[in-house]
Order: C-alpha cells, then sequence, then structure tokens
C-alpha cells in the first residue's frame, strides 16, 4: 500500500503563507548574524500580512530548557516567536488529534465539517493584523502576558524530553541509512 504523505498534510485555506520555524531555525534566527537576510524578510512579510509563522508548545518547552542556561537567550528566542506568530499558535497535540479524527469522522459520514484552521489552531491564522491588534486608526499594539519558566516547568520539559531520547537515536540511524522524513512517514503509516 502507497501512501501519499504530502496529501496527509492539511494546511487552512487562506492568502497567508503558514510556515512552521523549528526550534533550532528559530533559535538561529533569534541569535546568530548570518541570517539578518531571512530574518528581515520572514519580519517583512509577517507586517505585510502575507506570512505567518505559527508558534507551538514545543517551542515553549525547548525555550524553556535554553531559560536554565540562559535567561536573556531566552527572552530573545520567547520574543521573535512572539513577534512572527503574532499570537497565533497550534493547540496542544492532543487537541489537534481530536479534532482532526473529529473531522475525519464527520466528512465520512456525510456531516458538515468546521473549517480547517479550528483543527490545528487557536486563533484563525489568516485573520487580519487590525482584529488582532490594538490601536487607533490601524492597530498597532498587542498586549501580551507571559511568565519566565519556573522549576516545576524546567523539570516537567526534562521529563518529558528523557522520553525522547531513544526515538532522536532511531531516527538519526535511519537518516544515516538515506531514509527521507517521507520514507519514514511511510513506513511508520504501513506497520
Amino acid at each position: 500500500m502507497n501512501i501519499d504523505v504530502n496529501r496527509l498534510a492539511r494546511r487552512p485555506d487562506g492568502p497567508r503563507l503558514l510556515v512552521y520555524l523549528d526550534q533550532s531555525t528559530l533559535s538561529a534566527l533569534a541569535t546568530e548574524k548570518d541570517h539578518g537576510e531571512l530574518l528581515e524578510l520572514l519580519r517583512t512579510e509577517v507586517n505585510a500580512g502575507r506570512l505567518l509563522c505559527p508558534v507551538s508548545s514545543g517551542h515553549e518547552d525547548e525555550t524553556a530548557r535554553i531559560h536554565t542556561r540562559d535567561p536573556k537567550l531566552w527572552k530573545e528566542i520567547d520574543g521573535l516567536a512572539d513577534e512572527l506568530s503574532i499570537g497565533i499558535g497550534f493547540r496542544g497535540e492532543e487537541e489537534i488529534e481530536f479534532a482532526e479524527i473529529h473531522a475525519a469522522a464527520a466528512a465520512f459520514a456525510g456531516h458538515e465539517t468546521q473549517p480547517t484552521w479550528k483543527e490545528a489552531f487557536g486563533s484563525d491564522p489568516n485573520t487580519e493584523r487590525d482584529e488582532l491588534f490594538f490601536g487607533f486608526g490601524g492597530g498597532q499594539i498587542r498586549v501580551r502576558a507571559y511568565f519566565e519558566p519556573d522549576e516545576m516547568l524546567h523539570e516537567e520539559v526534562e521529563h518529558e524530553r528523557s522520553k525522547e531520547t531513544g526515538m532522536d537515536k532511531v531516527y538519526s540511524e535511519l537518516r544515516e541509512k538515506g531514509f527521507s522524513f517521507e520514507e519514514m512517514a511511510e513506513g511508520n503509516l504501513n506497520r
């Protein structure tokens, strides 16, 4: 059985391009000067409303790990993630799985389904900036409350991270053998 894994990547309709930045890319953009041109391009496109880099709980967890080593660096990475996401983030992994299963079941049963964005995001990623930001005649300010990671979050993140160590090793071994992400995903689906 061949499965087109790229077809499984569902994306919400809309004019805004959604770009997921993994943690290493986000960290590099925030801290390494040689990525300045790419960072300016991303900022320009986000500010123009053509692009959005949504955040995930994975970003928050990985950035919390950085906080233990360098709180100033944590603040730079967290701030950049917020700037490029304009406050739009992925739901939690379990919420997304439930919403996708619900949508698939509804579609199979011939029932009306909700907009695709509701499966993955807390807010519509194509919402106009003026609706997300406060201000007089143009929406210039967005209020954000956040708390620096505390010891309990650090412990939880390290506990969850320890579960992944074995998987990281297997993933690296498969990559070294020349398997692409798509081949590994298809192999897991065919098990």
